[in-house]
């Protein structure tokens, strides 16, 4: 990936990605600057602990937005109980009078399209191989083709930031 900008002119942003084992996050300041990552864990899944753990995110890295997948966008349903945490953190933030932008999975293969990645495990081996923290927590092809591997939802939030920062410089 280049970057012709310079990355500190980026503004601060936390992407998080609910998925079934809880949500992963990245929070970046420019495309390829990735500052903190990680995946929570959520067992068993709880929106009203999934929604504690992502607020004590936002207070610790007080981003200046906040990075989601815009669920209503994609063909592909996301589980009743995401839907209601995405719908509740954009409450939050809106309360909090913190921005939120929100990208579909059509947008964010748009963006990939450029290194001619167009699955979650083709992006996440561009974002592996251009961001070195990734590079040893990328993960084996899944088996089956729509399985999720604990690691993609970090992965995908960084694949929201990246997306944000190439549709907005």
């Amino acid at each position: 990936m280049n970057v012709s900008l310079y990355e500190d002119r980026h503004e601060r942003v936390l992407g998080i990605y609910p998925n079934s084992y809880g949500f992963g996050f990245a929070l970046m300041q420019g495309a390829l600057t990735l500052i903190d990552k990680g995946m929570v864990k959520i067992k068993p899944a709880c929106n009203t602990t999934a929604m504690t753990k992502i607020k004590e995110l936002i207070d610790k890295y007080e981003p200046e937005r906040v990075i989601l997948e815009d669920f209503q966008a994609n063909r592909l349903g996301k589980s009743a109980r995401i839907k209601q945490l995405i719908r509740s953190l954009l409450s939050y933030l809106k309360a909090k009078d913190i921005p939120a932008s929100q990208y579909s999975r059509e947008q964010i293969r748009l963006v990939f399209a450029i290194w001619n990645a167009n699955s979650r495990y083709e992006i996440a081996e561009v974002i592996a191989r251009n961001i070195p923290k990734l590079k040893m927590l990328f993960y084996d092809k899944p088996k089956y083709p729509k399985s999720e591997v604990y690691q993609s939802g970090l992965f995908d939030a960084v694949s929201i930031c990246i997306c944000h920062y190439y549709l907005t410089t």
